[in-house]
């Protein structure tokens, strides 16, 4: 299958699962349930083990960190390029994060005890999903560099862009007291980096949804870390 053919693949299923030879893939299939992303819908906690992975299909899933002190931050964002739930097969005995859906669609939800049987027979199942930890891994170190290094108008369009490959809509549901607590930045920062970006007609706000108007013009706008993410990831899932 060329890497046009399993692009189209990856879109009607989680590219994951895609990237599986049919055999396994259809195993995953059936051991899974199709699942509803409901936006804002708290699919793992914090600080327990995971009793399912999540394969997002269409929609997003961002792995939200509290703490103690009060504030939050979005970690990373997973949508159908991967999976929620690397802690069932990492052997940690608890995954750290808040799974929370930000962009509502669909996932398979498998049992830990069937992913975790499927990983260690150590076959294209374990490659795969190490392949796209190493990945997420990537992401969530270039959003830690990003938000130290970049300025905040050039961090909304990465982000905006990372979620809008994921839902899969022009519209962006969110709040800027939220988009706050995604960037690890004060509501008043996000505020002005939002009429930035509208004021270069590249997106359309209002109450509770952002809208991506010219996508070319916003990856101008956005800064190399989602290049380089992106890039990381379709070197996970097509080779």
């Amino acid at each position: 299958m060329n890497q046009e053919a399993e692009r189209a693949a990856a879109r009607e299923d989680n590219a994951l699962l895609a990237a599986l030879p049919a055999r396994e893939r259809n195993d995953a299939h059936r051991a899974s349930q199709l699942f509803t992303l409901e936006f804002g819908a708290k699919i793992l906690e914090a600080n327990t083990r995971s009793p399912h992975a999540y394969f997002p299909i269409r929609g997003a899933v961002s792995l939200i960190r509290t703490l103690s002190s009060g504030p939050t931050v979005e970690v990373g964002v997973v949508g159908n390029e991967g999976m929620v739930g690397v802690d069932i097969f990492m052997g940690a005995p608890a995954q750290l994060n808040d799974a929370i859906v930000q962009g509502e669609g669909s996932a398979w939800r498998m049992s830990a005890e069937h992913l975790l049987a499927r990983f260690q027979r150590n076959g294209e199942v374990q490659r795969q999903l190490l392949r796209f930890t190493n990945a997420f891994i990537t992401q969530v170190s270039q959003t830690a560099a990003c938000n130290r290094a970049h300025d905040m108008e050039a961090r909304l369009a990465r982000w905006l862009l990372m979620m809008h490959d994921r839902v899969a809509a022009p519209q962006i549901r969110m709040t800027q007291q939220f988009l706050a607590h995604m960037l690890g930045a004060r509501t008043a920062s996000v505020n002005e980096a939002v009429q930035k970006l509208e004021a270069a007609g590249v997106i359309g706000h209002r109450r509770q949804e952002i809208s991506v108007l010219d996508r070319p013009g916003l990856e101008q706008m956005a800064c190399e870390c989602y290049a380089i993410v992106c890039r990381v990831y379709d070197q996970a899932i097509l080779n």
